[in-house]
């Protein structure tokens, strides 16, 4: 039975190829900046909030405007100043 489903998906597949790949491709686009942090945060947050869907809760305490993802990008690149700066003060034996 198996073989039968998977040649006829093939045969719907090939005739409707490129409205799959229409439909593949808007929702890869869609979804994309919720996986992968493409976006400036502000545009991110509005973008978030005009979708029916959100981000996953990852984390058990209250959450911010930002997901995780984004939340700890913003935490590191802080923190890497901070420690960036630390080390120049450090160097200069302050």
């Amino acid at each position: 039975m198996m073989p039968v489903a998977l040649a006829a998906g093939a045969i719907a597949i090939t005739r409707f190829r490129r409205t799959y790949l229409a439909l593949i491709v808007v929702t890869g686009a869609i979804i994309l900046p919720l996986a992968i942090p493409i976006l400036p945060v502000e545009t991110f947050i509005k973008y978030q909030q005009s979708l029916p869907i959100g981000a996953p809760k990852t984390e058990s305490h209250k959450m911010g405007p930002l997901p995780q993802l984004y939340a700890d990008l913003y935490h590191y690149e802080r923190r890497g100043r901070e420690q960036a700066a630390h080390l120049r003060r450090e160097a200069m034996g302050f």
